[in-house]
């Protein structure tokens, strides 16, 4: 699991020098189900999917925060358990 300093890290690397506003970014329990509800309900393009185990649910909220302040889009999900791992994911 990785801190929210590695998160924060990370996504800026995959990020730079590219347009915020076309990067979605969100948090879940299931990587597989978020990843395929994009993809087919959505119909969205996933090519560009990374995401990152978080070390608490607290730490993966202040990554969201931190890019959504920043301009990138906020994906909505449903209920988010503390009680499981916790990913933060981009595309």
């Amino acid at each position: 699991m990785a801190s929210k300093h590695a998160i924060i890290a990370a996504i800026e690397r995959k990020i730079a020098g590219t347009s915020l506003s076309t990067w979605r970014i969100g948090l879940t329990n299931d990587l597989l189900s978020q990843k395929t509800h994009f993809l087919e309900a959505e119909q969205r393009h996933v090519i560009y999917w990374s995401s990152w185990p978080a070390a608490s649910l607290a730490e993966a909220q202040a990554v969201e925060t931190h890019f959504i302040d920043k301009g990138v889009k906020a994906s909505a999900y449903g209920r988010i358990s503390a009680l499981r791992p916790v990913y933060v994911y981009l595309f």
